[in-house]
């Protein structure tokens, strides 16, 4: 067919280059090409190439036909370039080039591509300047030989047989006269090409051109594709697995367009293009601007001397092209031109047109593709790795969402954690969450539903950090979904928006791991961890723990020690206050309102107002609740400001003063017979039925002071209780021998608390007010029976723990420091030291029992013993002696007055009158 084409055009010039060469041809008749490539100096190296590839004898087997002859200069610039003809003109040493190819597939390809079956007259000056020539080689491209073979060649000649990549048809060469000069292998466009050196060297089968360059062989499709500056685009998007394909497959027709074509795609639908992912859409471009059927499905490959108006292509993913031409002679396919036709391939052939072949609605941009635009392409690889990519790629999906997703450069993991399918999941929202519709504070329900949970949605917390607490559109920098904050606008499409984050979000921890990170709940975890809690709290679903601070323990005294005891009772007890503090429900802040009671795990419940916490023991008290929303697998957290006590919970007086380490005090009270008030079980009537108790009677005189009435029912008490290190300076011998001291001692250390005041902190058994005075069981025995307290302070030189760290500690500081303390001594006792009059209070602690109503009960641990004061001699006789003395001097200064006087009258001189007449005498 081919030939019948050329014959036509080469009639005229076969007739007017006839008459001037007959001579020439005549003489050559009797010498072949190898004669000819042998005569020429200017052919030594492609004569040893046709010898490496046995060629020779196919050479002269050939009974016309054209050789396209690069000389040597050629070859060797070519050699550069080609390892095929380095290997094959200087492989002596193998271990330097590889293994000796003895096969030599490649080159004997390559030279076939220089060669034609038919000869072509000696190129004149009037060769065609329009349309290009085109010649059919002997070259059959065929796939690349993966190695070099060291078996024996078979036996020559050679001769190519119709097959290959091209559907049975040979590759093609264009020949074209341009600038005075004759050019080969040029283009569509009549451009490049190789010069031919110089003038045609006729010989008995045929005609050698002289060329001054190596014919380049056409690469693959996706070479050419590659090396084309007018579809640079097309080519920066082909995925491997389109590459593979036009890299091998057979007979395929392309038409790509240029680049300024893509201008007609969204941005969006470029950036997705070019992130590497989207392999599936690329592989349908390439689809709808490719055929392998022909024309017409005919077959073969669609060169444009096939192409006929009306004929048609029927691309790859089964759209039909139609061949037309429009009246400046263009050729249409489809509704675009082509720029460029016939850029020969190995497998093909390419076109390139003016426009995409593509419909309004080929892409369906949908929240992967989105996310790939958004550079957020590691996130979106990390959903495939997870095989949760149906959440971003369905663009039919009914469900709406609001999608959380961290730029590539903000990605933490190097290694996708165990938990990746959990971690992703929590990136989506269920709807489309707008800005305007984040409320600071809020909890968002996430795609991630934890067995925790029950199967609930775990929460996303939202911060807002804008004034008003309204987020504006932009919501850049204004919005934290838990703590990764918005780092750009929001991407709204209609079934979803993107918010890209500042890093990648990871769900709640077990509560055991966020307890732990709080050094501030330090005590609960301890106490949770020494009750064997830590299990129940892991294994228990759906739960709110409402976490008490340290210093919430340190608020309860004496009661914290005897929780913490590792007896068994203890730990029961610590284990009921520990439940006390766990619901059985979620509660988060937006769940809790006015007030609600919730049930706990210790079987009790707890009463929620708002901020306010009430437990279910007598105490009745009020937490402060700070609902911070601390989520976690199972559950939220809530801390508290104080312990909640159940109902159930029975810590007696005896308890402790166990945990006080006032054992000796315990002891002392059994021998006194007074253990009942232990067990908050001691009435007055238990005091007046004491062995030898006569100690009411002796004070019966003593009006101004307030009787104690004795009847049966139990009553409020507060044990003032020594350690043992207290008793130091006691001879307990002496009270274990006299056990009217014993009483004696025990009842100065009891108080009675018929009735408390409504200021007292809600630990305290007693008020411990500045002179505030309280009556003992002694009191109605002695006037030293009652106790007073008294506030002081004493500087320190250095910090150091208060004796009364609940009545008011002092803050560190480099000066000096004032420490408060508290002092209780016997009201009216004038001791010589005062050493035993007084006690210093080192903590105290309140029962748990149920109190008579307005009573407490509790201990109250001091530093020392408080022995009962008793007046000695000098006390209460000694003002006796001054004013006898007194009195005494009084009568001697009164009677030494009257004798005095008395003898002063008895010694004065008395004179008579003289007698007139006695006078004469004289």
């Amino acid at each position: 067919m081919m030939l019948s084409i050329l014959v036509p055009l080469l009639l005229p010039v076969l007739l007017a280059l006839a008459s001037p060469n007959q001579e020439s041809i005549a003489k050559a008749k009797s010498i072949n090409l190898t004669d000819r490539l042998s005569e020429d100096p200017d052919f030594t190296l492609l004569l040893r190439l046709l010898q490496r590839a046995r060629l020779i004898p196919t050479l002269n087997r050939l009974e016309d036909a054209t050789l396209f002859a690069p000389t040597n200069d050629a070859i060797e610039r070519y050699i550069n370039t080609s390892h095929i003809y380095a290997r094959a003109l200087f492989d002596t040493e193998p271990n330097v080039n590889g293994p000796r190819d003895n096969v030599q597939h490649e080159l004997r390809q390559h030279l076939f591509y220089h060669l034609l079956n038919f000869s072509i007259p000696i190129l004149p000056k009037d060769f065609p300047t329009q349309k290009p020539l085109i010649f059919e080689t002997l070259h059959y491209p065929d796939l690349p030989v993966q190695h070099p073979s060291p078996e024996p060649p078979p036996s020559p000649p050679w001769l190519p047989e119709p097959g290959g990549l091209l559907d049975r048809a040979p590759q093609r060469l264009r020949a074209v006269f341009r600038d005075s000069k004759p050019w080969i292998a040029v283009d569509s466009m009549r451009r490049g090409g190789v010069e031919v050196a110089k003038e045609p060297i006729n010989a008995s089968n045929g005609i050698i051109i002289p060329l001054r360059n190596v014919i380049p062989l056409p690469g693959n499709l996706y070479q050419e594709v590659k090396a084309h500056p007018l579809i640079s685009e097309f080519a920066s998007i082909l995925s491997p697995e389109t590459i593979q394909t036009l890299s091998t497959s057979p007979h395929i027709t392309l038409f790509f367009p240029v680049d300024s074509a893509w201008s007609v795609l969204d941005d969006i639908e470029r950036k997705y293009l070019h992130s590497g992912y989207a392999e599936h859409d690329v592989g349908k471009l390439v689809a709808m601007h490719s055929s392998g059927s022909g024309i017409n499905g005919s077959g073969g490959v669609g060169w444009s001397d096939t192409w006929d108006e009306g004929r048609s292509f029927t691309t790859v993913d089964g759209e039909e092209l139609k061949i037309g031409y429009s009246a400046d002679g263009t050729v249409q396919i489809g509704q675009s031109t082509v720029v460029q036709d016939d850029i020969y391939a190995a497998n093909g052939v390419l076109h390139i047109i003016s426009s995409l072949l593509v419909k309004p609605d080929t892409f369906q941009i949908n929240a992967e593709k989105y996310l790939l635009t958004l550079n957020a392409t590691s996130f979106v690889s990390l959903l495939r790795t997870a095989n949760l990519s149906h959440y971003v790629d369905d663009e039919h999906d009914a469900e709406n969402w609001t999608i959380l997703a961290p730029r590539d450069d903000d990605m933490i993991w190097s290694n996708p954690p165990e938990n990746l399918s959990k971690v992703l999941k929590y990136h989506f929202i269920p709807g489309k969450t707008l800005p305007g519709e984040l409320v600071d504070g809020s909890l968002l329900g996430s795609e991630l539903r934890e067995k925790g949970l029950q199967g609930g949605r775990q929460r996303i917390p939202v911060s807002v950090s804008s004034k008003g607490g309204t987020v504006s559109k932009d919501a850049n920098g204004e919005v934290s979904f838990s703590d990764a904050r918005v780092v750009s606008t929001p991407v709204e499409a209609p079934s979803f928006i993107i918010y890209i984050v500042s890093h990648l979000l990871e769900p709640p921890p077990s509560a055991i791991a966020r307890i732990e990170s709080d050094a501030q709940l330090s005590t609960y975890l301890a106490a949770a961890f020494s009750t064997g809690l830590i299990e129940i709290i892991k294994e228990t679903p759906s739960t709110t723990i409402l976490t008490p601070y340290n210093r919430a323990f340190e608020k309860l005294g004496l009661l914290t020690s005897y929780l913490l005891l590792p007896e068994q009772d203890s730990r029961k007890a610590l284990c009921a206050v520990l439940k006390h503090h766990i619901l059985t429900s979620v509660a988060y802040s937006t769940d809790i309102g006015d007030k609600r009671s919730f049930n706990t795990l210790e079987g009790t419940s707890v009463t929620i107002n708002g901020t306010s916490v009430i437990g279910s023991g007598s105490w009745n008290v009020t937490g402060k609740l700070h609902p911070s929303d601390t989520l976690t697998k199972s559950g939220v957290i809530h801390a508290v400001e104080d312990i909640l006590l159940p109902s159930r919970l029975r810590v007696t007086i005896g308890d402790l003063a166990l945990a006080a380490g006032c054992h000796t005090m315990i002891e002392l009270i059994h021998r006194a017979g007074l253990g009942k008030v232990l067990n908050g079980t001691l009435t007055m009537k238990d005091v007046d039925d004491l062995d030898d108790w006569e100690r009411r009677h002796r004070r019966k005189d003593n009006s101004n002071l307030a009787p104690i009435s004795g009847d049966s029912s139990p009553m409020g008490w507060t044990l003032l209780c020594p350690p043992d290190s207290g008793f130091n300076r006691v001879n307990l011998s002496r009270l274990y021998d006299d056990k009217d001291a014993l009483q004696t001692l025990v009842l100065q250390h009891i108080i009675p608390t018929p009735a408390t005041p409504n200021d007292l902190s809600y630990a305290e058994p007693i008020s411990f007010g500045n002179d505030a005075t309280f009556t003992t069981l002694l009191s109605p025995s002695t006037y030293y029976g009652d106790l007073v307290m008294r506030e002081t302070t004493s500087i320190v030189v250095e910090a150091t723990t208060p004796m009364l760290p609940l009545l008011g500690d002092t803050p560190k500081s480099d000066s000096p420091q004032r420490e408060r303390a508290i002092l209780v001594g016997i009201k009216g006792a004038r001791g010589t030291s005062g050493e035993t009059d007084y006690a210093r209070v080192i903590s105290y602690g309140r029962t748990t029992t149920p109190d008579i109503s307005g009573t407490r009960s509790g201990v109250v641990k001091i530093d020392r013993v408080l022995e009962p004061w008793v007046p000695g001699w000098w006390r209460v006789w000694g003002w006796a002696i001054p004013m006898c003395a007194m009195g005494s001097l009084g009568i001697i200064a009164f009677w030494s007055t009257v004798v005095y006087f008395f003898r002063k009258g008895e010694n004065e001189a008395t004179y008579e009158p003289l007698d007139t007449g006695d006078a004469e005498d004289i």
